[in-house]
């Protein structure tokens, strides 16, 4: 009887071992198959930080041909330059927004001339679409995603000779506390 018991147990023993090595060898294939998705999406990773690389670079090619383009496509800047501008009636609002933009020494997006009226982005935004529509030279850059904006150069000096936009001393006073 105890010849018996020793072989169930052998058997049992047995059956237990090959059952836990099916198991493992299920085991190491799942664990093989997760370190090769593994090694797949760090090469995917690795290839979209080239690519993106590579976008940014054409992003910032993009920028430059604008700006030539602007040079090249836009307005005149020598002959009549002055009388393009003397009809241009500018609203309060519109006046205080393009007095940020002249007054500022870098390029500035629309959030932080918001934050400077404390106005919405959306008004913003508005009056800069009116003053660009009325004929007042704002430059639109885009630098990684983000639009900022200037006032042109050459207009800002014909600004500061001949204030031809008539922009009102009240405002002025107000905005450059």
């Amino acid at each position: 009887m105890f010849d018996i018991q020793s072989k169930t147990v052998k058997k049992i023993e047995n059956g237990l071992k090959d059952s836990f090595s099916k198991i493992r060898e299920e085991m190491d294939i799942h664990l093989d198959t997760i370190n090769e998705n593994t090694n797949e999406l760090a090469a995917n990773y690795d290839y979209m930080m080239k690519l993106e690389g590579k976008i940014d670079k054409l992003n910032e090619r993009i920028d430059e041909l604008t700006i030539m383009m602007e040079e090249f496509v836009g307005m005149p800047k020598k002959i009549g330059y002055k009388e393009q501008f003397e009809n241009i009636v500018l609203s309060n609002r519109e006046q205080e927004v393009f007095l940020v933009l002249y007054s500022s020494q870098t390029d500035l997006s629309h959030n932080e001339i918001a934050r400077k009226l404390g106005l919405t982005i959306q008004l913003v935004d508005q009056n800069i679409d009116g003053m660009i529509s009325k004929g007042v030279p704002i430059i639109k850059r885009y630098n990684e995603g983000k639009v900022t904006l200037k006032v042109d150069d050459d207009f800002k000096s014909l600004q500061a000779k001949e204030n031809i936009l008539n922009i009102n001393e009240a405002i002025v006073t107000s905005i450059m506390q």
